[in-house]
Order: C-alpha cells, then sequence, then structure tokens
C-alpha cells in the first residue's frame, strides 16, 4: 500500500482546502494487506530509506510539506534540461522565519548500479497554513538510462529536517545505442525469454512477461547468443547480471482460482468463483491484489546458477519482498481509464505483484564453463531451485520495467586487453602508465607519445617515488577503463612556455584524470553535476548557475567560456583545469593572461587564491593529493616505451 499512500497524501497536501483526512485502516484486517501495521501490529518495512535517505512514514505526516513534481509516472530523455516543480504545504502556524530546501536526484542505471547524480539547495520563505508553489529546480537528467529519484529535504536554520520526500522518474533514450562496445559485448533478455523451464507447483508471467515466476522447485534457464568469435585467451572474464527474489507460494494461484495450464491460462479465473475472492474470508494471499509487504516474515529460496551445465554457483535470495523500492513494478501496473469505475472484475483494475522486486545477483564464470559456452556459441545460464517449502522456494525474474532495478538478465564478456585490440588499427602505437592506457596515431612522433605519458605519469605520481599518490583515485580510472587518446601533434610543446606556447597536454591529459578520476572518486565534491562543491564554486566563478552558455556574462564573472557546445559538465570540466593549472604556475608566462582573459581572469596562484578561494581550497586540500609541482615531461621514476602495433 506504500506507493499509493503516498501519492494521496501528495495530492491531499496541494489542496489549501483540505485540512486534514482520516486513513481507516491502521493496520492489516483478517482478508487483507493494507494497513501500516501487520494484523498482529508487527512492522512492515516501507523501503523509504533506501529511496530517500532517512525518510520514514512519519515524514508523509509532516505539518510541514514539500510536495516534489506533478507526475509519479514521468519519463525523460537522457541528459535533458528538466524543470522539476515543487509545491510546500504548511497546515501550521508555528514556522521558522527562513528555511532551506535541499534537493537530490540519484538512482539505478541498466546494469542495477546505483549513482548519486545532482544536488541543489536553496532558501525559501514559510508561509503558516498556506499551499504555495517555490522556484522551480532546473537540472540535467541523468546522461544514461536510469530508474532516478529526485529527492527533497526541508530544512530549519539549525539544520534540522521537517520533512523529505521524492517523485521517481524514468530515463529513457530514443534510440538505443548498440552496446557491443569495444571494451565488452553486453547482452540482454527480457525475464520470459528464456529457452526451457519446469516449476513443481506452478509458472506465472506478470504483464506479458515484465516478470516471470516459478513456485515450488524448478528452474528458467536463458540462451545468451553472441555472434562474434571469440578465443578463450581473449577473454578476461564472463558476468551474469539479473534481479532475482524468492516466490512463495500464495492461495490465490491455487485451489479453484484458477485454471491450471499455460502462462495465459493461468490468469484466468475459474467462471464458478464470482464473489470477488471473498469465499476464503481470512485468507490474505487469496484475493486478486493481494501481495505482502515486505515485513519479519521471510520466504527464503536458494537459487544455483550455471554456465553450459557447468561451474555452479549458490545465492541466498532472502525474501520475496513487495514495498517502495519496487518502483518500477508499481510504475508499470495497468491502471482503470477511469477511477469512477468501481467494477473489480475488470482486469485492468487489478494490480499485478505491484511493488514486488528482487535482489541484484551477480556472478563470474570458472575458464572451464566460458570454454564450452565459447565451443557451444551460445551461453546457456541455469537458474534453478532444488529445494522449497509451503513458506520457501521459488524463484522471479525480473525485467528492466519491473522490480527495483532497470535491469533485466544480462551477460557481459569482458576481453583482455579489449582496449588494446579495439584500437590498435586508428592508434596503433601505446604506452601503459600505471594501468592507464595511451594510444596515438601513426604519424604521431615517438618523441610527443612518449612526452604525453610522462606528463601523465608526473600528474598521477607528482611526487616521483614510483607510486600514484591518489589511490583512490587510481582505482576509479583503472576500474573506467581510462584512455587517453592522442593525434595532433602540433598542440603538444614540451618546454612550451619559454617559447610563449602552451603545452595542450597539460589540458587534455589533466581532463582524463580529473574528469574520469576524481569526478567518480569524489562525486559529491568533484562530480561535474550541480550542487557538488566544485560546481558551487563554478556557479560562483561564472556568476551564476547557467545550464546553458548565457548570450552575456555578468561582469563581475571570472570564468566566462562561451562556447556554446559546452554543456554544464563540460564548464566544469574546462573550469578545474583553468583554477588547477592557474595553481601550479601553467598559464603565468609572458603574453599568456592576453591569450586567454576573455575566457578566464585569474591565471596565476594568488590570483585564484584571492579571487576563488573556494575552488582554491579545495585543490590545495591535502587529502585529495592534488598535484603541487607542474609537470614538465620529464618523469624521473620509470623509464617509459612505446609498445607498437603491426
Amino acid at each position: 500500500m506504500s506507493f499509493e499512500y503516498h501519492i494521496m497524501v501528495n495530492a491531499f497536501r496541494k489542496r489549501l482546502k483540505n485540512a486534514g483526512f482520516v486513513f481507516t485502516q491502521f493496520h492489516d484486517v483478517i482478508d487483507e494487506w493494507n494497513g501500516y501495521y501487520r494484523y498482529d501490529r508487527g512492522v512492515k518495512e516501507w523501503g523509504l530509506d533506501d529511496l530517500c535517505p532517512d525518510m520514514t512514514p512519519r515524514d508523509m505526516h509532516s505539518d510541514m510539506y514539500l510536495i516534489p513534481g506533478d507526475d509519479f509516472f514521468e519519463t525523460v530523455a537522457p541528459g535533458e534540461t528538466y524543470t522539476m516543480p515543487i509545491t510546500a504545504s504548511f497546515i501550521t502556524g508555528d514556522v521558522p522565519e527562513k528555511m532551506m530546501v535541499k534537493t537530490a536526484v540519484h538512482g539505478w542505471n541498466r546494469f542495477g548500479e546505483h549513482k548519486e547524480y545532482y544536488t541543489s539547495e536553496f532558501s525559501m520563505q514559510p508561509e503558516p497554513y498556506q499551499v504555495f508553489d517555490l522556484k522551480p529546480v532546473t537540472f540535467q537528467t541523468p546522461k544514461e538510462e536510469a530508474l532516478a529519484v529526485f529527492c527533497t529535504y526541508l530544512k530549519d536554520e539549525r539544520g534540522r529536517t521537517h520533512n523529505r520526500n521524492f517523485i521517481p522518474f524514468r530515463v529513457v533514450a530514443e534510440d538505443r545505442r548498440d552496446e557491443r562496445e569495444p571494451e565488452q559485448i553486453i547482452v540482454r533478455l527480457a525475464p520470459d525469454d528464456f529457452s526451457d523451464s519446469d516449476w513443481s507447483i506452478r509458472q506465472m508471467s506478470v504483464l506479458d512477461g515484465l516478470k516471470v515466476s516459478g513456485t515450488g522447485t524448478g528452474y528458467f534457464e536463458y540462451e545468451f547468443s553472441v555472434l562474434e568469435d571469440i578465443a578463450i585467451e581473449d577473454i578476461q572474464d564472463v558476468e551474469f547480471l539479473a534481479e532475482l527474489s524468492a516466490r512463495h507460494v500464495q492461495s490465490k494461484y491455487s485451489r479453484r482460482r484458477y485454471i491450471q495450464g499455460d502462462s495465459e491460462g493461468d490468469r484466468q479465473e475459474n467462471e464458478e468463483d464470482d464473489d470477488g475472492g471473498w469465499d476464503e474470508f481470512g485468507d490474505q494471499s487469496y484475493r486478486y491484489n493481494s501481495y505482502a509487504m515486505t515485513d519479519p516474515i521471510k520466504h527464503t529460496s536458494r537459487v544455483t546458477i550455471t554456465l553450459n551445465g557447468a561451474d555452479p554457483q549458490t545465492f541466498t535470495l532472502d525474501d520475496d519482498p513487495a514495498d517502495h523500492r519496487g518502483l518500477l513494478s508499481w510504475l508499470n501496473q495497468v491502471r482503470p481509464k477511469s477511477l469512477a469505475r468501481r467494477d473489480f472484475r475488470e482486469k485492468e483494475w487489478k494490480l499485478e505483484d505491484a511493488g514486488s522486486y528482487g535482489y541484484r545477483v551477480s556472478r563470474t564464470f570458472d575458464r572451464e564453463a566460458i570454454e564450452r559456452a565459447l565451443d557451444e556459441k551460445v551461453f546457456r545460464i541455469k537458474l534453478a531451485v532444488n529445494e522449497s517449502s509451503d513458506t520457501s522456494g521459488g524463484l522471479a525474474v525480473y525485467g528492466e520495467q519491473f522490480g527495483r532495478y532497470p535491469l533485466g538478465p544480462t551477460v557481459i564478456i569482458r576481453t583482455k586487453q579489449t582496449v588494446e585490440v579495439a584500437e590498435s588499427n586508428r592508434f596503433p602505437k601505446h604506452v601503459e602508465v600505471f594501468g592507464v592506457h595511451v594510444y596515438a596515431t601513426a604519424d604521431s612522433s615517438d618523441e610527443i607519445v612518449l612526452h604525453v605519458a610522462n606528463v601523465l605519469a608526473e600528474y598521477l605520481d607528482n611526487d616521483e617515488d614510483g607510486v600514484p599518490d591518489n589511490q583512490k583515485v587510481m582505482d576509479a580510472l583503472i576500474r573506467g577503463k581510462a584512455v587517453y587518446r592522442h593525434s595532433d601533434d602540433d598542440e603538444v610543446h614540451p618546454n612550451g612556455a619559454a617559447e610563449g606556447l602552451f603545452d595542450a597536454s597539460l589540458e587534455e591529459v589533466l581532463h582524463l584524470i580529473t574528469d574520469e578520476g576524481y569526478g567518480v572518486a569524489y562525486p559529491e565534491v568533484f562530480g561535474r553535476v550541480p550542487g557538488t562543491e566544485i560546481s558551487n564554486a563554478l556557479d560562483k566563478a561564472r556568476g551564476g548557475r547557467f545550464m546553458e552558455v548565457p548570450e552575456h556574462y555578468p561582469e563581475d564573472a571570472w570564468f566566462t567560456y562561451d562556447d556554446t557546445t559546452c554543456d554544464y559538465d563540460c564548464q566544469n570540466s574546462e573550469y578545474i583545469y583553468w583554477v588547477l593549472t592557474s595553481i601550479l604556475g601553467a598559464q603565468d608566462y609572458p603574453g599568456r593572461l592576453e591569450q586567454i582573459q576573455r575566457e578566464w581572469r585569474l591565471n596565476t596562484r594568488e590570483k585564484v587564491k584571492e579571487g576563488d578561494p573556494d575552488a582554491y581550497a579545495l585543490f590545495t586540500d591535502p587529502k585529495y593529493k592534488f598535484p603541487t609541482v607542474l609537470p614538465d615531461g620529464k618523469y624521473k621514476a620509470k623509464t617509459f616505451t612505446i609498445q607498437k602495433y603491426p
């Protein structure tokens, strides 16, 4: 009941004349699961804290209340500029003089990985006993497909939070890009794309295959076809990802309520049963819409996953949960055309496994199993449950439109030296620096390629002791398979400052490190989205928060990059480059200020310290271990060599 209750409360609080409401079902009743608490007064799990940190059902009853958004079913495109309305509802006269609103966007991508995308904060003036609109928040949606959540926090001047709320939205690309990338091959299936299945009690399909499940013991088997010819020696690992849960037996799927048969027949109701489900009075699991909300009573299952019959690994699925966290299971329900039509026999009014979700399961396979799959030219993954009872066992497989994550059964094949293989045609020269790859075109001079590699090494190991200075940044670069591609010798000038020329490698190499290293390792500080610490400094430097390049910057701005193709995260990257290289002295040589002042005015360390103290504090904070000496391309701790592909 948590999701629809949430929508209901938001709707009530937007109406000024609505002074209150009474919810009559404080706890479940004999034949329905629809209360705040269980029938025995036990606690239910709402799952709100995972969607909006620290949120509880108490936040839905705050006398000072924020309502973000208008539509719980919004879908947006990746990377678009989106404006989120926020309404304030105060049903008390005891309000502070001033309050703060903090917003945050986070979510889960198509691999089920959790990401932080955006934060912001602004002040507002409370109005006692009023409902009123606040200034909407404009932000850039995640650049990847995701299930995202926009959170609001209402705080007083002492920092006490009076209300937390959120609204979900889906980020879906109109044209999905090919996921057979150089670095990896990704094959995705829908839950009902299984090639074989068998269950001892019952097999079911929800909403035409958005979720499939089986009760008792049994299995689902999926065949992932791989068209490329791949040798076993080229494969680094094969990973299987899926959202899975237990699926316990409910009486609504047994006895005479349903006709046994195929998945379509299983949904047909027996004509003899025309009383809306009341003939099993006292059985909460017998009603059409019944699905127990997560509570202390767990229904566990153990699923064994194999690849082509080999390398079994067993996972415990703790429960068959359903609550607010199953956002996609709520968002994709078929809803009635009119809420006035209360024909409960009409299929479109029924909820199918609403709020249900699973656990993100990930595993890799051993070499023998992978080799067998390559020989058979198909990756055959079997999900088997070999033990069950009346309250345990079964299996549910969720797709990208159902459950908690926008993730269906997925196989990821990663190859050894995939970057090298993919780059060898266009960039046949290669140098590896602490696990980060530098590639260059055939016509790049060896001298320049080695200079670039040495600049990279000096940025990463600024004290030149042979060990990178910030391992957290290095981990982010390596996990992200960071690659620097060099193709233009003309912009690289070793010792260029002596000749009045800027060495572009100081900029381009730094972009790689800050974008893919610091931005990932410290997302709340150096993330290139509005609301992070570096973004707040950027907004000051530009004279305001501009999601798009303004026609004219304010006169007091000191960073005024006017390239209209450079969006907010691009502006952020450029700003970081200007600040750090100015602190290091790269922009302080005769004639340089005249070259750059249309874009950047603080070209020395002292100017940054005085004119941009927020950024200066970040880049000189020793805990982040930024370089303190400007690279000169003469790294001393190691001599690099160029590997050349034929």
